[in-house]
């Protein structure tokens, strides 16, 4: 009881503090929100809750606020939640990116990268036994150079939960080059580069 009462005051303050005349700038929502969600102690109530004020009311960006709300629902194993906030993000702004993240159907989702970032996702969510497998054609995919892959895409709180101590995930992490770039700005640079 205690802590929906923290959730729901959590996700109250966050609403009060975007002036309702005033639209706050996407980029400060999405910063707060990876915030709530990545850094310990974890939020994710707060995290999805401001997000989805964005999503509905915001108006700076509104369909991005969509898109990251997506996001954060589909790691959380929401699906359905998920999907909802992808479409909100496609009729807001009819993109091929918010297409292709409200699509129910993997091959709709046209970079090698994509495919298998979206395999090991669901992999780790309802496949654990493909784990392995998963990993080899990920880093496959990289070292022929299909596309980039940073240590910082894969060495954050979902996939470490995943992995755990998995140690062919251990030596794939530490064989990858860092970026000073945001780990899911980097994400989203390589769905949008095909726009």
């Amino acid at each position: 009881m205690k802590r929906l009462f923290l959730s729901t005051f959590l996700a109250v303050f966050a609403a009060c503090r975007m002036p309702a005349t005033e639209a706050r700038p996407y980029y400060d929502v999405y910063d707060e929100a990876v915030f709530l969600y990545f850094s310990e102690p974890r939020n994710v109530p707060a995290a999805v809750e401001l997000l989805n004020n964005a999503c509905q009311n915001n108006p700076d960006h509104q369909d991005v606020s969509c898109y990251n709300l997506g996001l954060i629902l589909e790691l959380e194993n929401r699906k359905e939640d998920s999907l909802k906030a992808y479409r909100r993000a496609q009729e807001l702004k009819p993109v091929n990116l918010y297409r292709e993240a409200a699509s129910t159907d993997p091959a709709e989702h046209d970079t090698a990268y994509l495919k298998n970032m979206h395999s090991l996702v669901q992999v780790c969510q309802n496949r654990p036994e493909m784990k392995a497998e998963m990993l080899r054609n990920l880093n496959e995919g990289f070292l022929k150079k299909e596309y980039p892959l940073f240590r910082q895409m894969l060495d954050q709180p979902f996939f470490k939960d995943c992995f755990g101590d998995d140690a062919e995930y251990r030596s794939m992490i530490s064989s990858l080059p860092v970026t000073d770039s945001d780990p899911a700005a980097l994400t989203i640079h390589e769905r949008a580069a095909r726009e």
